[in-house]
């Protein structure tokens, strides 16, 4: 089941119910579901290991952004119970921009904010869909490969793969590093 984690509720819900991505009864069930979500969400999310430790590295060389597309209320409450927030120049969730990944413009937007640079920038993420983002927005990618999809054949191949989150402090350095 594992499978059908990580592309969005709509396509989760279709595969469990067997009712059709796009139809009436499919948004009624999703309305369900996003607001019984939204009431119990942290009630069984934990960080993964290291996420504060890297967090507190990362934030004291680095600008840090979070782009998702997960509804935009979910994400911010989820970082905030986590008490993340402050890591994060800008949280971006589905609704909070115009488009979703893998459409470049909140990388774009990021960069614009904090003043850099496409060779100064990296996407980080663990789905092909990530990946693409950052290709898409000309800038370094690291594929965090502890999530819950692997890079299917067809997605472009990332800068550099972190297994753990702990690796990301070394990955990034490695990537922005001039050669």
């Amino acid at each position: 089941m594992l499978e059908l984690v990580g592309f969005g509720a709509p396509f989760l819900a279709s595969r469990l119910t067997g009712v059709a991505e796009g139809s009436a009864e499919l948004m009624k069930l999703l309305t369900v579901f996003r607001d019984h979500y939204l009431e119990h969400q942290t009630e069984q999310s934990e960080l993964y290991p290291e996420v504060r430790e890297t967090l507190d590295v990362l934030g004291g060389r680095h600008t840090l952004f979070v782009l998702s597309n997960k509804p935009h209320p979910a994400v911010v409450r989820e970082l905030e119970a986590r008490e993340l927030t402050g890591y994060f120049r800008e949280v971006w969730g589905a609704g909070a921009l115009d488009v979703m990944k893998p459409d470049p413009a909140g990388v774009v937007e990021a960069m614009r904010l904090a003043g850099a640079s496409s060779e100064e920038t990296v996407m980080i993420g663990d789905s092909g869909i990530d990946v693409n983002t950052g290709v898409n927005a000309g800038v370094a990618t690291i594929f965090a490969s502890w999530g819950f999809n692997p890079l299917a054949d067809d997605d472009p191949e990332p800068t550099a793969t972190a297994s753990s989150f702990g690796e990301l402090v070394t990955a990034i350095e490695t990537v922005l590093s001039p050669p």
